[in-house]
């Protein structure tokens, strides 16, 4: 198995375990943000799983799933997402994607912006994705305009890690 690891994931993966370490601090009491920061750069931790924790911990409706399920990492139907935003030199754009193959629900997306060393929320209905599941590649875009919003997806951003777990 081979994870890749650069630069800009180590960086964004860093940004978002910050933000979400405050909901995470009282379940893993013995590790310390500093120590959990080190093991970023190695690709041990899986911050996908650390964000399902933190939103579960943050909103105690949002009852976690453990193990597969299909289309949602709660029993609300919703799911969690990370992306960390990257320089797409074809596009020329600051962009990042998520796969929405089998999702059914609220898309809860946590998004890494390295290059400006902050990180961004989106509560996307089902209804603004629905059609992309059914694609080969069913993949949700994040593209960071000149002006720096996120075209259509911009209307779904919420301003902190608590109103996207609401």
């Amino acid at each position: 198995m081979a994870t890749t690891v650069t630069q800009n994931s180590v960086l964004g993966d860093q940004l978002i375990l910050t933000e979400i370490f405050p909901w995470i601090q009282k379940k893993f009491s013995q590790s310390s943000l500093e120590s959990l920061q080190q093991m970023v750069p190695e690709g041990v931790i899986q911050i996908d799983a650390l964000v399902e924790v933190a939103m579960a911990s943050c909103n105690k409706k949002l009852n976690r799933i453990i193990g597969a399920q299909d289309g949602m990492d709660f029993t609300d139907g919703s799911d969690a997402k990370k992306a960390i935003l990257y320089y797409n030199n074809s596009k020329r754009s600051y962009t990042a994607g998520v796969n929405v193959k089998n999702k059914i629900g609220t898309l809860r997306v946590v998004v890494a912006v390295p290059h400006e060393c902050r990180v961004l929320f989106f509560k996307i209905p089902y209804s603004e994705y629905e059609s992309v599941t059914r694609n080969a590649y069913p993949l949700m875009t994040f593209r960071q305009s000149v002006n720096k919003s996120f075209g259509k997806n911009e209307r779904y951003r919420v301003k902190t890690f608590k109103q996207l777990c609401s």
